[in-house]
């Protein structure tokens, strides 16, 4: 494992990589501005795509396979541990065929050049603590809305997935209840404890929305794609957000991450939303989908493909992390992370041997 000053040393690099003028967007006018329909492009994952096998619950993707016939129900453990390590390589292959876009590989550039010149002593405490902002969008789909989980289908079973329910589990001050009324830390305590109090996560709960398709719609397999079409269930989440009056997108927009610009200064808004996280209805496809099986998303931290320029705003948006409706605070901070520029320290590579992490 890494020791708390490593961890803090990556963190407080990764936030300052991620610390609306025209001059900022211009650098990107004739990228797409719409996100690719399928999963088809920057699919590895070291920080970011749209499988990340670290999160993957192998007795609850095995009893998903066993309920939709790629198991047999009489299958050993060997039997079924086979084709799951099958199943996992079948949902990465696109991650090992794709390259990064041209768009994201001029963004990792410009970070990379930006940690280069920064100068970090992780011995001298940081003395000026980052605040991030998130805008969290909870999304219903069409054929599936949110308080449908049924109690053997998630450990993280609640009633009701209310918007102080994931309040307090990412920006709690005081953690957050369990299912068995047990005290669990929040997102926003645990970086902050793991940074040194240098990182302080505030943030918005809005919706729940509803998404104009079926959950298969975005969730199912699609050729080597291991759901269909994750993008576009971010970018309707923005669309139906930029609608709803309780959200001011401009709090959202602080930073200019990848200092578009050019002018070295991060701390001003670009038009780009900071952080953003989806939370979708149902089980993620990691932890077996529930109801949904291999229509459910799997949780990722990915970007829309291009700048997706928001309708009806000025703003665009670029990166996000989705997790599911009993998604832990766990797996929230673990994609945020990504967001912030961590890297998996571990194997991703699907074998019997090296499905567990070494960090």
């Amino acid at each position: 494992m890494f020791s708390k000053k490593v961890f803090a040393t990556l963190l407080s690099l990764s936030v300052l990589m991620s610390s609306s003028t025209t001059s900022s967007m211009s650098l990107f006018r004739n990228q797409k501005l719409t996100p690719n329909q399928t999963t088809n492009e920057n699919a590895y994952y070291k920080y970011g795509g749209p499988v990340d096998l670290s999160v993957a619950n192998e007795e609850k993707i095995i009893e998903m396979l066993k309920r939709e016939g790629e198991i047999s129900k009489d299958a050993t453990y060997e039997e079924a541990y086979d084709v799951f390590i099958k199943y996992m390589q079948e949902s990465t292959k696109e991650n090992e065929k794709q390259k990064p876009s041209k768009l994201e590989r001029d963004l990792k550039a410009k970070q990379n050049q930006k940690v280069q010149k920064y100068k970090f002593d992780p011995r001298q405490p940081d003395t000026n603590p980052k605040e991030v902002n998130i805008l969290t969008l909870l999304v219903d789909f069409k054929d599936y809305k949110h308080n449908n989980i049924k109690p053997d289908e998630s450990d993280m079973y609640y009633q009701d997935y209310s918007h102080k329910h994931f309040e307090d589990m990412i920006f709690g001050d005081n953690g957050y209840e369990g299912p068995n009324g047990e005290r669990f830390t929040s997102m926003k305590q645990y970086y902050k404890e793991q940074s040194g109090g240098s990182l302080n996560i505030k943030g918005k709960v809005a919706g729940w929305y509803t998404l104009s398709n079926d959950a298969a719609y975005y969730g199912a397999k699609k050729g080597s794609s291991n759901d269909a079409r994750p993008r576009n269930a971010v970018a309707e989440a923005l669309a139906l957000a930029a609608k709803d009056p309780n959200i001011n997108l401009a709090d959202f927009d602080k930073t200019d991450r990848y200092d578009l610009d050019g002018d070295g200064n991060l701390n001003e808004p670009d038009g780009v939303i900071d952080h953003l996280m989806v939370l979708h209805a149902g089980v993620g496809e990691e932890a077996g989908g529930g109801s949904l099986g291999s229509n459910a998303i799997w949780s990722h931290r990915w970007n829309l493909g291009g700048m997706y320029k928001i309708p009806g705003t000025e703003y665009y948006a670029y990166d996000y992390t989705i997790e599911p409706e009993d998604g832990a605070a766990g797996v929230f901070a673990h994609e945020f992370g990504h967001d912030l520029g961590l890297p998996d320290e571990y194997d991703t590579g699907a074998t019997r041997c090296n499905m567990k992490s070494i960090a």
